[in-house]
Order: structure tokens, then sequence, then C-alpha cells
């Protein structure tokens, strides 16, 4: 039983700095999975497909729990930018994730957003890539996500 706690001084620190993650993810709100993988050949497609790319993933939007998490997001303010709980899990094309903390950034005017309440917009800041921003909406016609960094880039 003694051999439980008696760890090398490397590895006490890793287990101390997880600890230490754990606690700080533990305050954030994690999406739930709101993208997930899909075999291309479980898509009902509707209308002709004009593009052809070499690479790329297939994945399903649940909607419903995309909807329950931006609603979340807390609005756009120096303090949310950078606190805010909400972080954002985002499939990366090569099957690994990145995460981004976000907040909701309206772009319309709020009459206009008022006569168009389905349309949402939000940004986000990388965690795992500093340098790296995100920008997303909701809208009737879909989701949309597209990030910008040093790193190469992808849309959605």
């Amino acid at each position: 039983m003694s051999k439980l706690f008696t760890l090398s001084s490397r590895n006490g620190l890793t287990v101390f700095f997880m600890c230490i993650l754990s606690n700080i993810s533990s305050f954030a709100q994690t999406s739930p999975v709101i993208l997930s993988d899909i075999s291309e050949n479980e898509i009902e497609l509707t209308g002709a497909r004009f593009t052809f790319p070499n690479h790329y993933r297939t994945l399903h939007l649940n909607k419903t729990n995309a909807q329950q998490f931006f609603s979340t997001a807390p609005a756009e303010t120096p303090a949310n930018m950078k606190s805010s709980n909400a972080i954002f899990e985002m499939p990366m094309p090569d099957g690994t994730s990145k995460h981004f903390r976000i907040w909701e950034t309206p772009v319309m005017d709020p009459a206009l957003a008022a006569q168009f309440p389905d349309i949402k917009t939000y940004a986000g800041q990388g965690i795992d890539e500093p340098n790296a921003s995100i920008r997303l909406d909701m809208t009737p016609l879909g989701f949309h996500a597209m990030m910008l960094s040093p790193e190469p880039g992808w849309s959605l």
C-alpha cells in the first residue's frame, strides 16, 4: 500500500500540475458534444455538390447541445474576453481538438437583431494556442466557424 504514495519528484510534480489543471478546468463550462465525427455515407445529401476537397473531415452538428451551450456564452466585454467560463472544444481537421474561451459578439444593430433572434454570433480566444482566435455563428442556415492563427487555418 505504501507504493501508492511513493512518487519520484518528477512524478510528484506531474501529479501536482495535473491536480491544478483539473481544478482550473472545473471552474469552466466545457462545451457538451456539439460536433462529432460522422461517416460520409450517413449524410443525407440535398442538392448538388460542387466542391470535392482532397482532404476533409465530416462532422455531425448536435443542434440542441449547440444552442444550449452557446446560450451560456457571456456578452462581449473586456472582462469576459479574459475570463469567460464558456469553453468551446473545436474538432480540428487532423482529428485533434482545440479549446477556445468564447463570448457572444453581436454584429447586427439591436433593432435588426430583435427581428432575427435566431442569428447569433460569437468570438473566442485560443486556450491551447493563445495566438488563435475563432469566429462562430448559429443561424437558421446552420453552424459556421473560422479560426485565425499563425498555424494553417481552416473553416467550417
